[in-house]
């Protein structure tokens, strides 16, 4: 090397010896690991990231859509109202679920106002009764259900016209609830159903599917009428 050039081995030697034990040169190496493995680290830490938001958004939105096209294709088919008295069903499904017709178990919370449709992230609030209501709408378009709002105000109204209304096979009524409290919040929902076949029934949570005179009009002050619709597959 031309640094070198004119001095002895013996010095040269020394030179790189004095150099490779001096504490400076510790610290440098082990800097240099230090970084070294930091950098490998970050990048298995960026490439694990990258794998589980990208592809694990990927396949939870496929299966997501998988299960939407599953429940489609069970609303419009006869509803087995024994499917909601086995335990899977019940824990698995909510009023949302027995108002649309679906016992589909794959993904419980997709039985919420907007998220069939799509409109509505399950961890967002909902702002306002209205809100609520047009969500559920949008669902059964979605569903390809068609829905009519009908002009019937409370539970007396509303069961006196259900005994008297003869309803074709695929037709079943909805009556439809949502919580709103003092300041304005918003709570549940819940839903009624009237069939041809079984009168009414209702889903209270995930445990409880009622039928006939166990069926109950809410009673809280914060229940709030929302609509009576016909719904026909």
């Amino acid at each position: 090397m031309e640094i070198y050039k004119g001095k002895s081995r013996a010095t040269t030697c020394r030179f790189f010896w004095e150099k490779i034990t001096s504490p400076l040169f510790y610290i440098s190496i082990k800097y240099f690991f230090y970084n070294f493995y930091f950098c490998i680290f970050s990048f298995y830490v960026l490439q694990y990231c990258y794998v589980n938001c990208c592809f694990g958004t990927k396949v939870r939105f496929s299966m997501s859509i998988e299960t939407v096209e599953r429940i489609k294709k069970a609303v419009h088919q006869p509803l087995n109202f024994d499917d909601f008295k086995s335990s899977c069903t019940r824990e698995n499904t909510n009023s949302f679920a027995l108002a649309i017709g679906s016992p589909v178990t794959a993904d419980r919370t997709l039985y919420r106002p907007g998220r069939i449709s799509g409109l509505k992230e399950k961890t967002q609030d909902f702002y306002s009764v209205e809100e609520v209501k047009n969500l559920f709408l949008a669902d059964l378009e979605a569903l390809d259900l068609k829905y009519e709002s009908l002009d019937l105000v409370g539970k007396k109204e509303i069961f006196d016209y259900a005994s008297q209304l003869k309803l074709k096979e695929n037709e079943h009524l909805l009556v439809m609830f949502v919580q709103e409290f003092a300041d304005h919040s918003i709570g549940d929902y819940k839903f009624l159903r009237y069939d041809p076949n079984i009168g009414w029934s209702e889903k209270r949570g995930c445990h409880q599917f009622l039928t006939g005179e166990n069926v109950s009009w809410p009673s809280n002050w914060y229940d709030k009428f929302v609509g009576c619709f016909k719904i026909t597959r």
